[in-house]
């Protein structure tokens, strides 16, 4: 059964057919064939996936990144991010990046960080006279900060799949995507440095005042997000409602750049995202019951740690792992379908879940780079208007040093885990 079951659910993913109608028809064959189970056990089981409060934060978040990015909230971040940095050699390219460090903090989400940023950036650093290539993988290659940076739907999602504490999740992400920000800026100026890119005359400090007093609303979300949860006066969901509710302040009565056709755009996406999500959750939830009924997960954990035979080579299986299947799927299914696998082999082997949580996240998160998926890549590459065969050349070493990033959160936990025990989230 265990063998037809995925057998079926690769070959229906080859052939194109949706994630989770690929879930829900290889979980109906497999229990038509070789059990008496009803099939009435798999709606039973996707109204279970459900029933989850934390859950109810993802759209809410959804809703929130679409509403910050038609909010003139990107176009603040990035002036402060400019004026910042922009005096330093391809001053632009860095201050792509600290905008999405910045816009990954009230949005959450990768691909809201590639149309809001990369909108803005990619003709302004053509227009100064970038390598169109260089300006698109810029863009393409922060946005993985979104994932990492609190608020992250996938941490909330990896933390009801896991039962982990969403909070320390939010605090272990804090460190990793500074350093994520440092390496991506390092690279970007050898890259300016080598074509001569253009630098910008340093701000006056009448600039700074402005351009942090017009932005410090919207670099507020975080802290009042995890300030509350933190607090215990909010749990996560409700955190969710109220930076939606605060994004709407800003956006509609102090800014005034969200018109109602906006405001109705992002309520059409977020309930489209929000649909395709959750019909996979659900379906997800009748495939894992049913490898778990056959003790998969049981049968995986041990002999991973039968072949590793400790915790390090564990983690390198499991960079590589998610590596290869971030090429095929988003992070999302990627990680409901995978983490009942692996999850009782990283408890055994005493890995901390938070730590565990973040190189799932960051390694799943760069998939979102690495064709033939890659949907922040094609997506930036769209707004670019340039073909992805022109931008790959560039991306290789992009590439090669989120891979070294990778394994530096991998192999010293400290990064992660330090933030979440000095606020006490973790032990």
């Amino acid at each position: 059964m265990l063998v037809l079951l995925l057998l079926s659910f690769v070959i229906l993913c080859i052939a194109s057919m949706p994630i989770s109608f690929a879930l829900g028809i290889s979980t109906a064959l497999a229990l038509t064939l070789f059990t008496d189970i009803p099939l009435i056990v798999i709606p039973q089981r996707i109204i279970a996936g459900y029933d989850s409060f934390t859950l109810l934060a993802v759209p809410l978040f959804i809703l929130v990144g679409s509403i910050m990015s038609r909010g003139g909230i990107a176009n603040r971040l990035l002036n402060l991010a400019n004026i910042l940095i922009g005096h330093v050699r391809g001053g632009l390219a860095h201050a792509t990046i600290i905008a999405s460090l910045f816009f990954g903090s009230v949005s959450g989400s990768a691909l809201a960080d590639v149309a809001a940023i990369g909108g803005l950036v990619i003709p302004a650093m053509v227009k100064e006279k970038y390598d169109r290539a260089f300006a698109v993988i810029v863009v393409a290659c922060s946005s993985p900060l979104s994932p990492i940076i609190p608020p992250s739907i996938i941490m909330i999602i990896y933390g009801w799949l896991t039962e982990t504490s969403v909070p320390a999740l939010f605090a272990g992400g804090f460190i990793p995507g500074i350093i994520i920000s440092a390496a991506l800026i390092a690279i970007s100026y050898y890259y300016s440095v080598k074509y001569n890119y253009p630098v910008k005359p340093r701000a006056h400090l009448g600039q700074f005042f402005k351009a942090l007093v017009s932005s410090i609303p919207p670099l507020l979300t975080p802290v009042i997000i995890l300030a509350g949860i933190l607090s215990g006066i909010f749990t996560p969901t409700e955190a969710a409602a109220v930076a939606l509710f605060y994004g709407l302040f800003l956006t509609g009565i102090v800014y005034r750049e969200l018109s109602l056709s906006s405001l109705f755009t992002s309520l059409v996406e977020t309930a489209v995202l929000t649909g395709a999500i959750m019909l996979i959750f659900g379906m997800a939830s009748g495939f894992a019951w049913l490898l778990i009924s056959q003790q998969v997960p049981q049968m995986v954990s041990n002999f991973i740690i039968s072949i590793s035979g400790n915790r390090y080579m564990f983690l390198l299986y499991i960079n590589i792992l998610y590596f290869i299947v971030g090429l095929f799927l988003t992070p999302t299914p990627a990680m409901i379908i995978f983490l009942p696998l692996l999850i009782p082999a990283a408890v055994s082997l005493g890995i901390n879940l938070v730590h565990f949580g973040m190189i799932m996240v960051f390694t799943l998160s760069i998939g979102l780079l690495t064709p033939p998926v890659g949907p922040c890549l094609f997506a930036a590459c769209s707004i670019g208007k340039i073909d992805v065969s022109k931008v790959m050349k560039l991306f290789i070493p992009y590439l090669v040093v989120l891979i070294l990033v990778t394994l530096l959160i991998t192999y010293v936990p400290w990064f992660t885990l330090v933030v979440p025990e000095m606020l006490r989230l973790i032990r």
